[in-house]
């Protein structure tokens, strides 16, 4: 019970592996679009924490300078100013970001 004619299954004969191909070429480029998405994300908190960081440095630093001109601390208090040791506070405090 063929319900195709004979002018009908030569048309089809070269569509076989068409929708296959198509499907591939569609998931492909979905794959690769949100791929892309990922990556920009990445970059853009990535860019967006290193400003974060920089305004924080640049701030300190200006806070600094006023109180050298103002008088509150003085060169030989700065120069003997050591960093504390990173703690593990500051680990939670960047995933916040």
């Amino acid at each position: 019970m063929n319900h195709l004619n004979e002018p009908d299954k030569h048309r089809l004969a070269g569509n076989e592996g068409l929708a296959l191909v198509t499907t591939i070429l569609v998931m492909v480029l979905l794959t690769a679009g949100v791929a892309a998405m990922k990556t920009i994300s990445a970059n853009y908190q990535s860019s967006r924490t290193f400003y974060i960081a920089e305004a924080g440095a640049e701030a300190a630093l200006g806070q600094i300078q006023l109180a050298l001109q103002d008088g509150v601390i003085t060169d030989d208090e700065l120069s003997n100013i050591t960093p504390h040791p990173r703690s593990a506070d500051s680990s939670s405090t960047n995933s916040r970001l």
